[in-house]
């Protein structure tokens, strides 16, 4: 595993020059967090001459390369300067330059476009989901006279390999150790997982991390979490030692869930083998890549805004149809006849920006509304999953639609039937989970085996799951209440509840409690 962290901020002095001028040389100080990387020099690579003015464009440089005080060989890429000074002094004008980039390369200096033949990435999780552990314990119990024996074994195993031909990939999925070991002190052992994109064909930088990200939003959909990268290394031709890769991807918290049971959709639980869901997966997700980033980051933001959070994922359900769907009334061919048709009948006296108004209205007229189009993708669940996800109906509500309508249109006569705040809470829980349950059956994951996903105890199903039991509850009654525990008065006997099944029953009580 490579020493440095994403998540670990350093400064390196150094020495920096462009890959075309070896010989000049500026020192400066890199500093490095998960939010950029920034190189302070003490002189600028591109001096300033002439005339300085608002519109001039700042230069930016493919490639730095750096050598620390440390002896360390530092790549940086793609860096933008963001401010240049004039500074006079007894030795005359000085220019500092200030850089900035997300990318930089520790352990050697690449070559300007370098290509990679492989890059990993150890995600935090990983090994728990994958059921999979380089760990093997025994305990030996011996007479009560002796004491027991604990045997606690390291061992590699091998990465299982997966195809995602649609883009050339190759894939493999692992799990390691790591450990400190002072017999007189401690014994600390860690497990990472992992996996490493490959190609037959050494790709640049931003092929792997394209491969990454769609990689990211699949396990995100399968863990009901952010499983974010803690480490990364790229590997360069038939070198064996990786070179540590630091990202300034977005900041989220590192998967916590640490058994296969903690995730919202175990792999044991799905029958859909691994391969084929990365097959599937790659092979699907294309045209739905944007509506998916979307969601992705809707689920792993934390506090917005109940109106953020509510349009967009109503944008990503939109964005999902309109990705995998036609989403038309009519062949475009046939109704190229009527817009021409509804276009000459437009009024001469109009003005020429009402016309050219009307006719953009009629371009899009064959476009299905967003209420067909979350209704087709409603269908697509199956009738139990619709049940569990969009309430005891199957539907989605109309609400959703005039909410996000009033949104875009303000238009007074949807008030009576747009969402409050509570309810607009219970609809951003259900759209999660339609969107987890559309994204995931692109992978090839069945829908009652959402279905068990959703009746399962992870902490991602429990929101909906105490949604619908007060849903229910409030259309019957005579429901469950999905009782969390009793207190009685002291002294006084527990009464027998009359049906004691019911308080245990897996979709009729809050999970967790």
């Amino acid at each position: 595993m490579p020493n440095l962290a994403l998540d670990d901020a350093f400064e390196r002095l150094g020495e920096w020059h462009l890959p075309s001028q070896p010989n000049v040389r500026v020192a400066g100080r890199l500093s490095y967090s998960n939010r950029r990387v920034e190189l302070e020099l003490n002189e600028a690579l591109t001096p300033v001459v002439g005339d300085v003015t608002v519109v001039d464009e700042q230069p930016s440089y493919e490639l730095l390369l750096g050598t620390s005080t440390k002896g360390e060989l530092l790549s940086v890429l793609r860096a933008s300067r963001v401010g240049v000074s004039l500074n006079f002094g007894g030795v005359g004008l000085r220019q500092p330059e200030r850089l900035i980039s997300s990318w930089l390369v520790v352990g050697a200096h690449v070559e300007p476009n370098q290509r990679y033949s492989k890059v990993q990435f150890v995600v935090p999780g990983l090994a728990a989901w994958l059921n999979r552990t380089p760990i093997s314990q025994t305990i030996l119990t011996n007479p009560p006279s002796q004491p027991y024996i604990e045997t606690i074994t390291r061992q590699t195993i091998q990465a299982e390999k997966t195809d995602a031909p649609s883009v050339g990939a190759l894939i493999e999925w692992g799990a390691a150790t790591t450990g400190k070991t002072n017999p007189y002190q401690s014994i600390s052992i860690d497990v990472h997982g992992y996996f490493t994109i490959s190609h037959d064909d050494p790709q640049p930088i931003e092929w792997f991390f394209d491969q990454q990200g769609k990689l990211a939003t699949l396990l995100l959909f399968l863990a009901g979490t952010p499983m974010p990268p803690s480490h990364i290394s790229a590997y360069v031709g038939e070198h064996r030692t990786p070179l540590s890769l630091l990202v300034a991807l977005r900041a989220h918290q590192p998967c916590e869930l640490g058994r296969p049971s903690d995730f919202f959709v175990p792999r044991a639980s799905v029958s859909v083998s691994l391969n084929q869901m990365v097959s599937n997966w790659f092979a699907n997700i294309d045209p739905v890549l944007t509506p998916s980033q979307l969601a992705a980051s809707t689920l792993s933001s934390k506090d917005l805004w109940l109106h953020v959070h509510f349009a967009s994922l109503i944008q990503s359900l939109e964005g999902f149809h309109r990705g995998r769907h036609p989403g038309l009334y009519m062949a475009p061919i046939d109704y190229e006849k009527v817009r021409s048709a509804i276009s000459n009948s437009i009024p001469t006296e109009l003005s020429s920006d009402h016309k050219e108004a009307l006719r953009s209205r009629i371009k899009y007229g064959n476009q299905i509304s967003l209420a067909k189009r979350l209704a087709e993708l409603a269908a697509t669940l199956g009738p139990n999953l619709a049940k569990l996800i969009l309430g005891e109906q199957g539907k989605v509500p109309r609400s959703w639609i005039d909410t996000r309508n009033y949104h875009s249109h303000w238009d007074d006569e949807l008030l009576q039937n747009i969402l409050g705040d509570q309810d607009m809470y219970n609809a951003n829980v259900r759209m999660e989970h339609f969107l987890r349950a559309l994204f995931l059956m692109l992978a090839g994951v069945k829908s009652e085996e959402i279905v068990r996903a959703i009746e399962g105890v992870s902490s991602a199903a429990e929101q909906l799951t105490q949604i619908n039991i007060i849903d229910r509850h409030k259309s019957d009654p005579s429901q469950p209440k999905g009782i969390y525990f009793t207190v009685h008065p002291k002294g006084a006997d527990a009464p027998v509840p009359s049906k004691p099944d019911e308080l245990n029953k897996p979709n009729e009580g809050p999970v967790g409690a």
